[in-house]
């Protein structure tokens, strides 16, 4: 299965399917309340396929994009990471134009982007702080995504740092190993030249991101994903301290893994 798919409007735009899931997974549970159901995770599985994608910004969508997605790929549902500047700085895409719903998660705000900005902070200890402070739009994004009723597309502006900790908290939540997490991330490097050459265009009224942050090196990406073992045991147990609840993680799992 082709993981990069090439649209006209968009240039970090792939598939996040097809990893292996673990028979256990990273989710901290504590025991079943009533009404809860814990879906087994089958001793052979992996993330679905065509089921779950991540890209960068959608406003210069072609027609044929358009086409491609709605009536190929199926998209349902578009989780927006961008921030409300963003939003309005790009203007809409033609998404917002068909039957795809659009929920907006902005992981970055006005309260939490100068402490992730601060400087001499190192790019996974952003990326640490970004989680940290996200609240409740990380929780609102991994939820839409556990409820959609078909393809989900999980974009910011770029499709690597905001897009890139969302989805590897929902592989990791499901199981799926840190190598794969990390070579998921480290796929954008192939498109961080054409990330750079859209984003100048975006306008000089564009806020500009600060070096670290021009780059996705697998080792941020381990830090991470050690750091939330860290301080919380888990990938899933983290997630719970932020508000995803385990049916929640019980959807993810039925809508994104599937045995083979």
């Amino acid at each position: 299965m082709e993981r990069q798919i090439k649209l006209d409007g968009c240039v970090n735009f792939r598939d996040a399917g097809g990893y292996e899931v673990s028979r256990g997974n990273n989710v901290a549970r504590p025991p079943n309340r009533p009404g809860e159901r814990h879906l087994a995770t089958p001793r052979q599985s992996r993330i679905r396929w065509r089921r779950l994608f991540r890209s960068d910004a959608l406003n210069e969508l072609s027609s044929a994009d358009v086409a491609l997605l709605t009536n190929v790929l199926r998209i349902t549902t578009v989780v927006d990471l961008r921030t409300d500047y963003e939003r309005q700085h790009d203007g809409g895409h033609p998404l917002e134009r068909t039957d795809v719903e659009i929920i907006n998660a902005p992981l970055l705000t006005e309260q939490n982007a100068a402490a992730v900005d601060s400087p001499g902070l190192m790019l996974a200890e952003r990326y640490l702080r970004m989680l940290e402070l996200a609240g409740e739009p990380l929780v609102r994004a991994v939820t839409a995504v556990a409820q959609a009723p078909g393809p989900v597309i999980v974009h910011c502006a770029a499709g690597k740092d905001r897009t890139g900790l969302v989805i590897a908290a929902i592989l990791g939540v499901l199981g799926v190993g840190d190598d794969d997490i990390v070579a998921d991330y480290t796929l954008t490097r192939e498109n961080l030249a054409a990330i750079g050459q859209r984003l100048a265009r975006r306008g000089e009224n564009q806020p500009a991101a600060p070096d670290v942050v021009i780059q996705a090196p697998a080792a941020a990406m381990r830090e991470v994903i050690a750091g939330l073992r860290d301080m919380y045991g888990s990938v899933g147990a983290f997630l719970a301290g932020a508000g995803v609840g385990h049916l929640v993680v019980d959807e993810l799992a039925a809508a994104l893994v599937e045995p083979h």
